[in-house]
């Protein structure tokens, strides 16, 4: 079987813990519309046509 191999993985022959790092999440979007303006704009995007 096949195992990837990186500087730090092995510590005197064992297994070292991971790095754990701890990363800030961003919104990127946010979207706030009713099921019925969702499947009206869908619609209208299926049908090629601009949205009003």
């Amino acid at each position: 079987m096949t195992e990837l191999i990186w500087e730090g993985k092995y510590v005197g022959g064992k297994k070292s813990a991971p790095l754990r790092i701890d990363l800030p999440f961003q919104t990127v979007e946010i979207v706030n519309e009713s099921a019925p303006e969702r499947q009206k704009s869908l619609q209208l995007f299926h049908e090629g046509k601009p949205a009003e």
